[in-house]
């Protein structure tokens, strides 16, 4: 996130479940934003949003060349392993074995969107868990850590309930 940082940056393919228990879904909307800042795309609106692409579970969002997002509705912390997938984003050639779903890809707008970020109701009241991000540069969510955790300062892009 150096502003000053002018040289290469890796693409991101970032994959996340609903049903994520361990990372909870709202990490994805985070991961996203992050990403989004280091390469000055759009996090609140993806450039391209492919439903049940790769397959009907998932929802593809495309936020420019280098960062792409896919949602898995029902999908747990184990992503199934989408080796086709992930060789051609980093432009492997000849792919490789996919052990996760495959299925077809459609240019239909999505009717499963990833989770929505916390929001603060006017007068507060909203209370971040365990582990989720409390605060830094441009977060707009909750900054209140439910009891007994506190915001914990990390760098100035990213404070945690910890």
């Amino acid at each position: 996130m150096d502003p000053g940082y002018s040289g290469p940056r890796p693409k991101m393919l970032i994959f996340h479940g609903s049903a994520d228990t361990t990372l909870l879904p709202q990490n994805f909307n985070e991961t996203i934003k992050q990403w989004c800042g280091v390469f000055g795309y759009q996090s609140t609106a993806p450039q391209q949003t492919l439903a049940h692409t790769p397959s009907q579970a998932y929802t593809k969002y495309v936020y420019g060349p280098n960062l792409v997002g896919i949602y898995g509705t029902g999908i747990g912390h184990t992503v199934p392993v989408m080796g086709d997938q992930d060789m051609a984003w980093f432009g492997i050639p000849g792919g490789g074995s996919s052990t996760g779903p495959t299925g077809p890809t459609t240019t239909a707008t999505t009717t499963t969107a990833p989770p929505t970020g916390p929001t603060n109701p006017p007068g507060g009241g909203c209370t971040a868990a365990h582990w989720a991000q409390c605060g830094g540069i441009g977060y707009t969510g909750c900054t209140t850590c439910a009891s007994p955790y506190k915001c914990q300062y990390s760098n100035d892009w990213y404070s945690q309930c910890l």
